[in-house]
């Protein structure tokens, strides 16, 4: 049996506590036969709670030894049948003094409906008896705790605790998003995904809103209309396929920097004024904490650029223009960017896995890496999972301007 837990490991932790359990309780049947004393080893929580002599309700037990109502109950009966407890009357003390009115007695009075029972004489005269038991028992107990290296009671203090700050099943669920959300990948938009990135969002529009003409602008275009603009998007890779997406636009002047071109470059578009985008953010149950070694797309090369940070004289879009060192000794420091996060959501099949966060936090160090002032957003406070996202990304409810957008009735915003 040993050579089994030692090979299951931690795995097997709660057949191992029942396995302690059952020797433990095993062992203290003897025990009480050792004394000559006639009691259950699983009526002694009972039995010691009601050892004060007065009389206690069935809740207030079960409260007191963290054991179910039923269970204490069908303990009562048993105990009851050996005579060892029996009703108390109106919750008086076995030996009340004159005019006293319990605890018990108050409750009762309280609420007739209570079940309050007490230890009878026969259960007070096996309390006296049991006395010499106890100083034996706790004098073992001690002395094997001085045999071990680690405190018995502590660590299943410290475990009591930490399950109900947070369940067993709970760090269980959060392992295995942790353990999934590594098989994800973010990526940078390919034409080829612009089918995938209008069914995403288009998906959860159409379960809890509808279209508007601003949606069909950005997603039946987005290179046009996102990347064109000096924007970025994000594709969440899972097998191979794509399962979210997220934007990063910008909603005014951008100044963009290039490491080949001294001093500076300007985006042409970005002269720009962009309306923010609604958010749309959505259907997101992915409330988790940053998950590392994800990979992060390059940013995509702006048009009239060749990719490599150098003008291209023969492109047919629109140059950035560069500024002579004249031009910049007297021209004022530009302004930070801004950017909107928009645009974001993750199919139904593959939530759970942290890939609203993946992308939030991918967005988020690109408008870093810009120099970006902060990152803005706005979205529906019926989505409450998104909102909770965004609040684990850092996000901070403000008042911005009035949105052009029906679904809108919130905005928030993340300062870098």
């Amino acid at each position: 049996m040993a050579d089994f837990y030692e090979r299951t490991g931690k795995m097997a932790l709660g057949s191992r506590l029942r396995r302690l359990s059952d020797q433990i309780t095993e062992q203290a049947a003897s025990i009480y036969t050792l004394y000559q004393v006639d009691l259950q080893p699983k009526w002694f929580p009972v039995f010691y709670a009601l050892s004060g002599g007065e009389g206690r309700s069935i809740m207030d037990i079960a409260r007191e030894i963290g054991h179910s109502h039923p269970s204490v109950s069908q303990i009562v009966r048993e105990m009851q049948a050996r005579g060892y407890v029996r009703n108390a009357v109106a919750g008086k003390e076995a030996t009340p003094g004159p005019g006293r009115m319990t605890t018990a007695r108050k409750e009762a009075a309280a609420d007739g409906r209570k079940n309050f029972v007490m230890l009878s004489p026969e259960g007070l005269t096996l309390w006296d008896k049991m006395q010499p038991q106890f100083l034996d028992v706790q004098a073992a107990i001690e002395r094997t705790m001085r045999e071990t290296d680690h405190d018995l009671w502590r660590a299943i203090g410290e475990w009591e605790f930490l399950l109900e700050q947070k369940s067993l099943l709970r760090r269980v669920q959060e392992e295995k998003k942790t353990r999934e959300s590594h098989q994800v990948q973010i990526i940078g938009y390919i034409p080829a995904h612009r089918n995938a990135f209008r069914q995403l969002n288009e998906e959860w529009i159409t379960k809890y809103f509808h279209m508007e003409e601003s949606d069909y602008k950005s997603l039946d275009h987005p290179q046009e209309n996102i990347i064109g603009k000096g924007g970025y998007i994000f594709m969440a890779m899972l097998d191979g396929q794509p399962v979210g997406t997220c934007a990063l636009i910008p909603m005014h002047s951008v100044t963009l920097h290039s490491p080949a071109i001294h001093p500076t470059t300007i985006h042409p578009a970005a002269n720009a004024s962009i309306t923010p985008d609604p958010v749309r953010n959505q259907h997101i149950d992915d409330i988790l904490d940053a998950y590392p070694g994800q990979t992060h797309a390059p940013r995509p090369a702006s048009p009239g650029h060749d990719g490599k940070g150098s003008a291209d004289p023969h492109s047919t879009g629109p140059h950035d223009t560069v500024a002579s060192p004249a031009d910049t000794d007297s021209r004022e420091p530009a302004p930070a960017p801004v950017f909107e996060l928009a645009k974001m959501g993750v199919s139904p099949l593959a939530q759970g896995k942290g890939i609203g966060f993946l992308l939030g936090q991918a967005c988020i160090e690109k408008a870093r890496s810009l120099g970006a002032e902060k990152i803005y957003l706005e979205s529906n406070t019926r989505l409450k999972p998104a909102i909770s996202l965004y609040h684990k990304l850092g996000f901070r409810k403000v008042a911005g301007p009035p949105s052009p957008y029906e679904r809108c009735d919130i905005q928030m915003e993340l300062k870098l």
